[in-house]
């Protein structure tokens, strides 16, 4: 029931954490809380769970496993999960770190028919995360541990904040087996009728970034900037993100094909994983974007 989950951590403290497990033992309807997408850093879409709960230990129905993707490296993490569903629909997540800087989750959802889809961020108490901001499309949390924002490209997102209470499972958290302690997490939902592009970003501060992905572009911040790209138009890279951040502009290709050229100006990354990926070291001028409808 985690699958596709991200933890992240700001200045050596816990940000975004797993809600562990209070006890097998306990109360059934705690128990399945805690084994379900509600109570992990995850999306879930409504009546497409992972799996079905079968008793306080097994599981019954488990759909298709996710295929991963990664290269992380002291310059960067980047990653990227697919997860099939059972109807043929496709969630496809990826993932952006800056060390030091900041954090990018994208989510694309790709639906077969109309369904609620919900984003769960599980924070400690003391991050005491405030909706500061609030738009159709734009979701933004102040934390203690910075900000957290969410965009969509082109519909409406709902945001709760919910705080653990007696009685209901909800935000409770567990770092220890059996020691239950309140925590609180954010919940962002919204219809989606077939297909839509959520990002969420996390960091002291609110960057611009960009993802291009299956010849769609999305910007998400409250400047949004669109780069020319450098690679050719027939390029083989799967994804390339952009990010402007203080220092200047991180451009990053994932997913290159191995047989073709880096263009100028491009160094190929090597630390641990499977995915190939080239960071941009020159630093372009952005052209500003007048699209109102990207992320």
């Amino acid at each position: 029931a985690d699958a596709l989950q991200v933890l992240v951590g700001s200045n050596g403290a816990p940000w975004l954490v797993d809600s562990g497990m209070a006890s097998y033992a306990g109360d059934r309807a705690w128990v399945d809380h805690f084994r379900k997408a509600e109570a992990h850093n995850c999306l879930a879409v409504e009546g497409m769970p992972w799996a079905q709960v079968a008793g306080r230990l097994a599981w019954s129905d488990v759909g298709p496993a996710p295929t991963l993707d990664a290269q992380l490296t002291s310059e960067v993490w980047v990653m990227r999960a697919k997860q099939p569903l059972v109807d043929g629909s496709n969630v496809e997540r990826h993932v952006l770190g800056l060390p030091g800087v900041g954090v990018w989750i994208a989510d694309f959802v790709d639906l077969k028919t109309p369904r609620q889809v919900r984003w769960y961020w599980q924070m400690p108490r003391e991050v005491e995360p405030v909706l500061v901001d609030s738009t159709d499309c734009q979701q933004l949390l102040q934390t203690t541990s910075g900000y957290l924002a969410t965009w969509t490209n082109r519909q409406q997102l709902r945001a709760e904040i919910e705080s653990a209470v007696n009685g209901d499972p909800k935000a409770w958290q567990a770092a220890d087996y059996g020691q239950a302690v309140a925590g609180c997490r954010a919940v962002f939902s919204t219809h989606v009728e077939q297909e839509l592009a959520v990002v969420t970003s996390l960091g002291s501060a609110l960057l611009p970034a960009t993802i291009t992905r299956a010849g769609g572009c999305f910007a998400s911040g409250h400047r949004p900037l669109l780069f020319p790209s450098p690679w050719p138009a027939d390029a083989k890279h799967e994804v390339l993100w952009h990010v402007e951040t203080s220092a200047g502009l991180v451009a990053v290709a994932a997913g290159i094909d191995a047989l073709q050229q880096i263009p100028d100006g491009w160094h190929m990354l090597t630390g641990q994983g499977n995915w190939s990926v080239s960071r941009w070291g020159e630093q372009p001028k952005p052209v500003r974007s007048h699209t109102k409808d990207l992320i």
